[in-house]
């Protein structure tokens, strides 16, 4: 009896710990396309729409920009507007929401009382796309939902990494 309690213990151990990894963003490319011969890049800016009753942000939209460009660069690229060999462009739909889950209970002179703070937490998608600048093809497309949490002053810190841990897939220049 006492081995498999041990081993309920391990599998709903594992599990859980299963359960709290990160989820990994998802990517696709085009499989016969060589990566090596790709050496500049140009980004097209994103056509985005706000959805009904929601406000687009320019800002939010320039620091996407930004952050791509630098992730691109980091891996070898050469930004060049005139004769890219690919274009990179992205859409992104991000969504501040109230989040009104938490609740404090405290003791105070002897009753319970019960507090409960807004925050605001960001929801959203972001799909970065890399298209032949020659032939107009898709050859690589990466996408992840971890917009999502609550709202700190860092934003665009988290953009970063958000946009970081998509193009980590991407391949480096000349590789």
């Amino acid at each position: 009896m006492y081995s498999r309690i041990t081993y309920l213990i391990i599998i709903f151990a594992g599990l859980f710990l299963s359960s709290c990894s990160a989820p990994e963003p998802k990517y696709d490319f085009d499989k016969s396309v060589d990566f090596s011969s790709y050496k500049t890049f140009t980004r097209k800016e994103a056509e985005t729409k706000a959805a009904a009753g929601k406000a687009e942000s320019p800002i939010l939209n320039m620091k996407f920009s930004e952050a791509i460009d630098s992730v691109i660069a980091g891996k070898g690229y050469i930004h060049d507007s005139e004769n890219p060999d690919f274009v990179v462009t992205y859409v992104s739909s991000v969504e501040f929401l109230p989040n009104y889950g938490t609740t404090n209970f405290e003791k105070w002179q002897g009753a319970w009382s019960k507090s409960e703070t807004s925050v605001l937490v960001t929801k959203g998608v972001i799909v970065i796309d890399i298209i032949d600048a020659h032939t107009g093809k898709l050859i690589w497309r990466g996408w992840d939902t971890e917009l999502v949490g609550e709202l700190h002053r860092n934003i665009p810190e988290k953009i970063r990494n958000v946009v970081s841990t998509i193009l980590e897939n991407f391949p480096a220049r000349g590789k």
